[in-house]
């Protein structure tokens, strides 16, 4: 499965890990809180993105509202169907 080199490497790396424990286990930390961080800020990036679209979902309104009648429905000129000023 490994060859030669790679098995000396693993115990060149168990080799330094006995030897410096204390660097090792600094390192592990801090490689453990990069990794939490991340993880942390993965998921708040998402919830974020998910609350802003349902905002936006809830609050969307096009810009007109189309309305159909049926075609014997007879509207006086001068009768608006929408309130609103626009066109």
């Amino acid at each position: 499965m490994l060859g030669k080199k790679g098995v000396e490497m693993w115990q060149y790396v168990f080799l330094l890990l006995r030897r410096q424990p204390g660097k090792s286990a600094l390192a592990s930390i801090g490689f453990l809180l990069a990794a939490c961080a991340l993880v942390l800020l993965s998921a708040t990036t998402q919830t974020t993105v998910v609350q802003a679209n349902q905002t936006i979902s809830q609050n969307w309104r096009p810009t007109y509202d189309l309305v159909v009648l049926p075609p014997q429905v007879k509207i006086p000129a001068n009768q608006a169907l929408n309130e609103r000023a626009g066109g």
